[in-house]
């Protein structure tokens, strides 16, 4: 049980890390300096999901 706990909070973590490398144009740490907007956008794709 205490695995699976611990595997639970890692595979989301995991994903958006891909993701965000796999999507330069959406990567959350605005390294062209999009805004605060691409930031939310992100944020609000992920909470969707």
């Amino acid at each position: 049980m205490e695995k699976s706990e611990e595997a639970v909070p890692q595979p989301p973590q995991t994903l958006l890390f891909a993701t965000s490398l796999r999507r330069s144009s959406f990567y959350p740490f605005d390294p062209e300096g999009q805004g605060d907007e691409a930031r939310h956008q992100f944020t609000h794709r992920f909470r969707t999901f």
